[in-house]
Parts: structure tokens; C-alpha cells; sequence
């Protein structure tokens, strides 16, 4: 597959009156970045300088200082994912690295503390899943058998104030990536009370959902927000899960293999799917183009006041606004390319947040300014014939030119697009001499 030497950046697509407008901050490798609608970019500041740290949720770090006018969680206790080696005789005799959550005050302190080692056998993994892990933990020594990320508190919903203990405010969610598990921790007794995953084909409540592989950023949708209680959920895809050996996977480790992303908003209690964002919905055919929305290990979504989506694929380093009918009001494309440690270039993005113009002191409103998507099909560099059938047309007795010129837009709904028909293909070359025997 290639790729061309160019490619816009910065704000692409804007639609002022079908946004959710405000700033969106975001992370990258190595920087923390404030911009609004349009693109323009803002420094962050902290009381020591620019925010450029690399801590855990950096992001949350960052919005939490007194830049912002809301400062309500600037002393809450945070939690961290931490790794650790430990000895569980119960999986092995071996140390084996093992992750874990981790409760902090203000002063540092842990306060609370989980291991997923300790609770293995909650999870639900059958003899075959686990003999893959045991095969992860003695192939492995420096992998986690388990990695978790965005570990948060549950937060108020509807289903707790109509009596589900499981979804306790002062519960814990989080996702287990690699073993392809969202679950949800009661924070008294640190024992799984409510789960997604391991498995998605044994169970009829769950086979519609398919396979989530490599599922991120779950989170429930706050009350104030439409879908509010709901499970938000960016679904890499790639490979993860532990199960058979197959054709992907020798060892069965990470033996689920899918290539595009998705977005799913669940309703926890009964798993029915609320409200999707797939391939499909992006307008690409499948399985040709799934790949088209796909970001491997950097995702997210947060559902915005006005029902609207916002997504991150982090791996092409693209941010972009979809409404509840899936239209993209709003698109940015990073510009700032850094270089990882292991010398490679890119422009990816690790976190994001939309946040209202209120919520920063110093900054005044911005002027909004819609963007009209590019027509890709008219859109050439200096110097390139202009468009869509501007090159060259060539009469042959026969055939009718007007069938020639019928236009195929990729960019009109589906269902609406225009077919193209041909009498055949006229190829004019000029050929090489021909070389001697």
C-alpha cells in the first residue's frame, strides 16, 4: 500500500451551527497542546512553565491545573496503573511481572491498592486461555499477562440510583486490553462485580457484539450528556485475547485479530448497542477499506453535550467530531511530528479532551470560522491538471463520450453514488525499443 509525501494538517473540516464548540486539548509524545475550532494552538501553562511532562494521565494533570476555573478534582486522590514483579505461587513459581491499581492522595500516599494476579480465577478464563497465559508468563518475563489502562472511578449514573451496587459511583472500570476485558471493581471489596470479555462467542448476550479486541478508554457517559450511563468504548482491534493457536497466533496469545477500529456506546445492563461509529458507519466498503478507520493501540471518545462524538485515532494522529448520524463536523489532523525513541517520525496522539471556552480564564472567546470539506476528487497541487476529468478525451468512431464522462464520487452518501459505465478503455503509450537477443 502507498502513501503520498503529503498529506493537510491542522483543522480540515468545520461546521460552526452542527459542533460542539469549545477548545480541545491533547497530548502528544512529547507536548500538551490547546487549540480551537479552527486549529489555532495555545500554550498550556502550569505555575512552572509549559506543560510538557510525561506522568501518568498527563492530560488530567494538565486540566487540572489553575489555568481552569473548575478545580473541583484538583485535590481528589488519583489512580494509577502501576507494574510490578511479584511471586504467585498460584500462576507460577517464577516471579512474573503483574499490574495493579493504585490509589494516591495528595501527599503521595497509597491509600488503596489492587493486583490482578490476586484475582485471576474472576476473570473467566477457560483451561484453554489459561494455558496460553502460563505459556505468556514463562515465555515473557518483562510483558504483564495483564496490562490495564484508564482505570477510573465509575462516577453517578442511573443504574446505582436505582439500586445496582454493581455500578457504584466508588467502583473502579477499567480495561484490560490484551486479554480483551472491561470489568468493573467493587472499591470495598476489590472483587470483579460486573464484566466484559474475555469471551464474546459463548454467551448470547454478548455474541452480538462481536469480538471487542483490544478494547480502550471505557468509560461511562456522565449524567448531563446524552447516553448518559451508558458504556463508552473505543475498540482498537489489532491482536490481543488468549485462547487457540491459529493462523495469527502460534501460541494463542494474542489469537484475535481484526483490522479496523470501532466506537460502541453499550448499555451495560442489558449489552444492547446504543449507538455505533465502524467502518460502515465511516462510509467505507468492507472489507477492502475497513483499515481506513483503524487505530491500533491509541483511541478514544467522548460523548459531547450535544449528543456529538468526538474520536481520537491516535496512531494517524487524526481528532474529528461525528454527530449522532455519523456526519464529521469537525476534523484536525496533527501537524506536529516528533521522533519516538525508537527514531521514528510520527504524529500520534495519546489523549484528548474537548473542553468549553468557559473553562479557561484567559483566554477570550474565539472567532468561529467554518471549513468546507475539501472535494478530494477536484483538489490538486499547483501545477497538476485541475480536477476530475481534465485530461485528456480521445473520439473513437463507436463509442459514446458522454458514457465515458459519467462521474463516480466517493464522497456522496451511500446510496447515492453515481455508477460508472465504459464501452472500454483506451490506454495510449508510447513503446520502448526493442531489445536485442
Amino acid at each position: 500500500m502507498g502513501f503520498p509525501t503529503i498529506y493537510p494538517t491542522g483543522a480540515t473540516v468545520y461546521d460552526p451551527k452542527k459542533s460542539a464548540n469549545g477548545y480541545t486539548a491533547f497530548a502528544t509524545e512529547n507536548k500538551t497542546i490547546l487549540i480551537d475550532m479552527n486549529g489555532h494552538q495555545f500554550n498550556l501553562l502550569q505555575k512552572n512553565g509549559f506543560a510538557t511532562q510525561r506522568s501518568g494521565n498527563k492530560l488530567q494533570n494538565i486540566l487540572n491545573q489553575d489555568v481552569f476555573q473548575n478545580k473541583k478534582e484538583h485535590h481528589n486522590n488519583q489512580l494509577n496503573v502501576v507494574y510490578e514483579t511479584v511471586t504467585n505461587s498460584q500462576l507460577t513459581d517464577q516471579p512474573l511481572l503483574d499490574s495493579g491499581i493504585y490509589e494516591i492522595d495528595s501527599q503521595k500516599n497509597v491509600i488503596w491498592q489492587w493486583h490482578s494476579s490476586d484475582h485471576f480465577n474472576e476473570f473467566g478464563f477457560d483451561e484453554i486461555a489459561k494455558n496460553a497465559i502460563y505459556r505468556e508468563i514463562q515465555q515473557n518475563h518483562q510483558t504483564p499477562w495483564l496490562t490495564i489502562e484508564n482505570a477510573r472511578k465509575v462516577g453517578e449514573n442511573k443504574w446505582f440510583d436505582a439500586g445496582d451496587e454493581r455500578f457504584n459511583p466508588e467502583n473502579i472500570i477499567f480495561g484490560a486490553p490484551n486479554a480483551n476485558i472491561i470489568a468493573i471493581l467493587n472499591k470495598e471489596t476489590a472483587r470483579i462485580v460486573w464484566q466484559l470479555g474475555p469471551r464474546f462467542d459463548k454467551n448470547e448476550t454478548v455474541s452480538h457484539l462481536e469480538w471487542l479486541i483490544n478494547p480502550g478508554d471505557a468509560h461511562f457517559i456522565a449524567k448531563g450528556f446524552p447516553g448518559a450511563g451508558h458504556l463508552l468504548v473505543f475498540d482498537h482491534g489489532g491482536s490481543a485475547g488468549y485462547g487457540l493457536p491459529n493462523g495469527t497466533s502460534k501460541d494463542g496469545i494474542a489469537n484475535e485479530h481484526r483490522e479496523y477500529s470501532r466506537v460502541l456506546e453499550i448499555d451495560p445492563t442489558t449489552f444492547e448497542i446504543k449507538w455505533q461509529y465502524t467502518p460502515d458507519e465511516a462510509g467505507h466498503v468492507q472489507p477492502l477499506d475497513s483499515y481506513k478507520f483503524y487505530s491500533a493501540n491509541l483511541g478514544s471518545a467522548q460523548r459531547l453535550v450535544n449528543g456529538n462524538t468526538l474520536i481520537t485515532e491516535g496512531n494517524d494522529g487524526r481528532i474529528f467530531e461525528v454527530t449522532v448520524k455519523h456526519e464529521i463536523v469537525w476534523e484536525f489532523i496533527n501537524p506536529f511530528f516528533e521522533v519516538d525513541e525508537n527514531g521514528l517520525k510520527n504524529n500520534w496522539i495519546s489523549e484528548v479532551r474537548r473542553i468549553s471556552y468557559s473553562s479557561i480564564n484567559q483566554l477570550k472567546t474565539p472567532k468561529e470560522v467554518a471549513i468546507e470539506p475539501v472535494n478530494v476528487t477536484n483538489f490538486r497541487v499547483t501545477g497538476s491538471p485541475n480536477g476530475a476529468n481534465a485530461g485528456k478525451v480521445t473520439i473513437v468512431d463507436g463509442v459514446d463520450p458522454n458514457r465515458l464522462r459519467a462521474v463516480y464520487d466517493p464522497h456522496s452518501p451511500v446510496g447515492q453514488r453515481k455508477s460508472v459505465e465504459h464501452d472500454f478503455c483506451v490506454v495510449t503509450f508510447t513503446p520502448h525499443a526493442k531489445q536485442g537477443r
